[in-house]
């Protein structure tokens, strides 16, 4: 095979690759999400086994810490679906007049700089439809939940195949060291990505907590809302933050008369994004999330492009994990050298 039809196969390998995804997504969304599901209550489950003492751990203490993490799991799924959709009718109702104060808001600002005619505010609402969009991500939660019992069943056949993976890696090898080396390379990757996807989880719920501290201090409507977005937006780095800090204070505009209170949200959502997020996070997180801010950039536009709102929130657990995975291989090192920020990847 020349090299010209070895690069015509793998173009064509890629395409037929991601038209399969696009395709598949009502299958694949679904089995997706059940596999981040089983990792997170298996990432639970082993912190859990941190508080029991090793002499007291038996078959039986090892399966009540399983039903624990996945108790766990799915109570914050519940909590999660429950804080958007409480909320999502009222929001959807206030849409129009939110939309409207906004804009006024927009053109009294301009008013007062003494700009005029430089932006036409119909335009913008027309072809920026805050109301289509919040609408757009309601209808994305709806399907969501709609496939909940089908992601559930998916993530416990997953549990319960956990234990035999470990016997069918070692049957794969016949050589012993060989089989060694390949228990040594999973338990690495398997513990790379179990503390990423607990650490991440317990920085984006812990600035969701002081964020809605600091909502329900000052009156916000929607307190829990916000805060659960707060949450799911603390996965995606730096675009995720910046959107979850604008979202509740760009609502407080349309809320309160005063700027007292919209100044506490801005400084009380900032600053947790900052100290827990930019400082603490990459303290906790180490070479965790390595990714180089244009690949995630990417990877948000072609996940989004092709599983929508869900495939955005995939998108940066799914990039950590492919590169943490092709970090573990001699031959594919240098691909995740390529996709990190820094060039550093662990070996």
């Amino acid at each position: 095979m020349s090299k010209s039809q070895g690069i015509f196969y793998t173009f064509v390998s890629f395409v037929l690759f991601f038209y399969i995804l696009y395709i598949g997504k009502d299958i694949l969304v679904p089995f997706t999400i059940a596999v981040l599901v089983w990792y997170l209550s298996h990432s639970i489950s082993s912190f859990y086994t941190l508080f029991w003492p090793k002499k007291f751990m038996n078959v039986f203490v090892r399966i009540l810490l399983t039903a624990l993490g996945i108790t766990s799991v799915f109570a914050l799924l519940f909590f999660i679906f429950w804080g958007l959709s409480s909320n999502m009718g009222d929001i959807l109702k206030e849409m129009p007049n939110i939309s409207n104060k906004l804009i006024g808001l927009g053109e009294m600002v301009l008013h007062k700089l003494n700009i005029e005619h430089t932006i036409d505010f119909s335009l913008v609402k027309q072809y920026i439809n805050i109301e289509a969009v919040v609408k757009n991500i309601a209808l994305n939660i709806t399907s969501t939940v709609s496939v909940v019992f089908m992601i559930f069943v998916y993530a416990i056949f997953l549990i319960l195949e956990q234990n035999s993976f470990n016997e069918k890696l070692a049957k794969l090898f016949k050589d012993k060291k060989n089989q060694s080396k390949a228990q040594k390379m999973v338990r690495s990757l398997d513990n790379k990505i179990k503390k990423y996807f607990l650490l991440k989880t317990l920085v984006a719920g812990s600035i969701a907590l002081v964020s809605y501290v600091t909502m329900v201090a000052v009156g916000l409507h929607f307190a829990v809302f916000f805060a659960v977005l707060i949450f799911l937006l603390g996965y995606i780095p730096t675009i995720g933050s910046i959107i979850a800090t604008a979202l509740p204070v760009l609502y407080s505009l349309t809320q309160y008369e005063s700027l007292h209170p919209i100044i506490i949200l801005l400084v009380g959502i900032g600053a947790a994004q900052v100290i827990i997020g930019n400082i603490l996070e990459p303290k906790l997180m180490g070479n965790s999330l390595n990714l180089s801010p244009v690949v995630l950039l990417l990877s948000l536009v072609i996940w989004g492009e092709i599983w929508g709102l869900t495939g955005m929130f995939l998108s940066v657990p799914l990039m950590v994990s492919l590169n943490l995975f092709l970090s573990e291989f001699e031959s594919t090192r240098s691909i995740s050298i390529l996709l990190s920020k820094d060039g550093n990847v662990e070996e």
